[in-house]
């Protein structure tokens, strides 16, 4: 075998194998949580309510961000295309912690129309952030076709690796 090949074949599956290895680490939950989101009800920023216990979606992430953290604005992409995607499938409720609304619409207008199953609800007061005792952004929950905790992600990840989709592909079968 050509020695590049083979060269560039072994590095292939070690950044797979990494990928995978991310989204599958431990999360310290090895049994789901209910996190009890009986009465949830929000108001989007494009003026639709949503309650939570009427999603029909098998997976469901809560995602808190601000326009203001870096890490949150490098995150947005993946989850747009994690949603695409995987039409149907995926529900996002993005809670965004800024303190204007007018900000979070310029933003959000840097990625044309968002996809169906992402909705954006201003958490003005940071009061739904507080509930889930969220202490930086970005930070995501995933939760199951029950609506328990399948996974907490405490910074930022990229939700479009071969990891994540595997990882999904599972909660799907579930």
């Amino acid at each position: 075998m050509n020695p590049k090949i083979l060269i560039v074949s072994v590095i292939s599956v070690f950044v797979i194998g990494l990928s995978l290895g991310l989204w599958f680490r431990p999360s310290g939950n090895p049994q789901r949580t209910d996190l009890n989101l009986s009465g949830l009800k929000f108001a989007t920023l494009a003026g639709a309510n949503i309650e939570v216990a009427s999603l029909s979606e098998p997976v469901l992430i809560l995602n808190f961000w601000a326009t203001w953290c870096p890490p949150c604005s490098e995150e947005l992409p993946s989850l747009l295309k994690l949603v695409r995607s995987n039409g149907g499938k995926i529900r996002v409720i993005a809670f965004s912690q800024d303190e204007d609304d007018s900000k979070i619409r310029e933003f959000l207008a840097r990625f044309g129309e968002l996809p169906k199953g992402f909705e954006i609800v201003w958490d003005k007061d940071r009061s739904v952030a507080k509930r889930f005792g969220v202490e930086k952004l970005p930070e995501s929950f995933i939760l199951d076709r029950n609506r328990k905790l399948a996974r907490k992600i405490d910074g930022y990840d990229d939700w479009s690796t071969a990891g994540a989709v595997a990882y999904f592909k599972i909660l799907f079968a579930e």
